[in-house]
């Protein structure tokens, strides 16, 4: 082969591959969608869809250094009849295609969730959506998405970035309970019960405690925060947290650095006890000292111990009552459990476990040590 003949051959082979990205699409010709909000459209008219869907997404002209625009993110709504039919219906006022890779948050309103057949519907359209990602954060309320969405925090004005960042932020609180996709569809999957953390709005910010009892695709009642830390200890699942106790008519604010609990599901006399040894470690934080009493007297610690103590199973026996006596909801992963560690049992009681579960024997121990009470008498 000839000198030209292989230039030109080198020339055709450059040329393929420096032809570049020929689908590519330019960062401002798409909208990067950071949260979506879906409600119930409970005022719909004959023919209209069931679904109120909200995106909030930013606004790419108004970031950056040198910012031609103000608006920081725009909120839009639609009414359609499914999940993602909203995105073309809204192709019609809006001058650029969604972009779902950046989704962080995905909040849904209350009234939604009393209608399972629709959740269904969601959640079988999102983990069948290659554009979701399976990791996507789940959070409820107890109003309307809608208003949640058009919210702007004070700390980030990106509603689904603010959401994202509260919920994986989460080691210096219990007080809620964070929830992706991918967990989500899998407790349900597993024992039909399953938790997605409770966000609302007071005044004009957002506040992430609590979580909403889903059963069967349906919303079934809510938990407040202190419920869902008493949930996060039995679970083991508890960084850092603050207790309050009273000892000799004072208030001791005891702080918990560090939690184990052991949980054990046994099978005795055809009865299924499920057993939580929870032990606590931490210091002594504030305590007001009068006639003479200080931290660092034996009898006194061991008295903030034992007030933790009983406090702390308290709480943890008032839970299991209300889920067992009220809800039927096992949050608490018991069947969860079983199918691991038992499956010839959970097949025997998975398929009835609602009505098992509110039979089930717990027994609750908590042990707490103070390891410090301060570094001054």
């Amino acid at each position: 082969m000839s000198k030209k003949s292989l230039f030109i051959l080198f020339l055709i082979c450059l040329s393929i591959i420096l032809v570049g990205c020929w689908d590519m699409e330019e960062i401002n010709q798409r909208i990067f969608v950071s949260s979506i909000g879906i409600d119930f459209n409970e005022e719909g008219k004959e023919g209209e869809g069931n679904y109120i869907v909200t995106y909030a997404y930013p606004n790419i002209y108004a970031l950056g250094k040198d910012p031609t625009q103000e608006e920081e993110r725009f909120v839009v709504s639609t009414v359609s009849q499914t999940l993602f039919d909203s995105s073309r219906h809204l192709a019609t006022r809006i001058d650029k295609p969604f972009y779902f890779k950046h989704l962080k948050v995905i909040v849904i309103g209350e009234e939604f969730l009393k209608h399972e057949d629709l959740v269904k519907q969601v959640l079988d359209g999102l983990n069948r959506d290659s554009r979701i990602n399976r990791n996507v954060k789940i959070a409820v309320t107890d109003g309307t998405a809608k208003e949640i969405l058009e919210i702007k925090p004070k700390q980030e004005p990106i509603t689904g970035a603010y959401l994202n960042d509260v919920i994986e932020n989460n080691s210096q609180s219990s007080r809620f309970t964070p929830q992706t996709l991918t967990r989500l569809t899998k407790e349900f999957d597993i024992s039909d019960v399953t938790l997605a953390p409770k966000v609302k709005k007071v005044k004009d910010d957002l506040v992430i405690s609590g979580a909403a009892i889903l059963r069967d695709y349906k919303l079934i009642g809510w938990i407040g925060e202190e419920e869902n830390r008493t949930l996060a200890m039995m679970k083991s699942k508890v960084k850092t947290e603050l207790i309050d106790v009273s000892v000799e008519d004072f208030t001791v604010s005891y702080v918990i650095t560090g939690v184990k609990a052991k949980n054990d599901v046994s099978l005795e006399d055809e009865k299924i006890k499920a057993s939580f040894d929870i032990h606590t470690e931490g210091y002594i934080q504030q305590y007001t000292f009068e006639g003479g009493k200080n931290t660092f007297q034996d009898d006194f610690i061991e008295k903030v111990e034992r007030e933790v103590e009983k406090k702390l199973k308290e709480e943890a026996e008032k839970l299991v009552h209300h889920m067992q006596t009220y809800h039927k909801a096992d949050i608490f992963g018991i069947g969860e459990y079983l199918s691991k560690h038992h499956p010839k049992v959970w097949e025997d009681v998975g398929k009835d476990w609602d009505e098992i579960f509110v039979t089930v024997d717990f027994e609750i121990n908590v042990t707490s040590k103070v390891r410090r009470t301060g570094v001054t008498k």
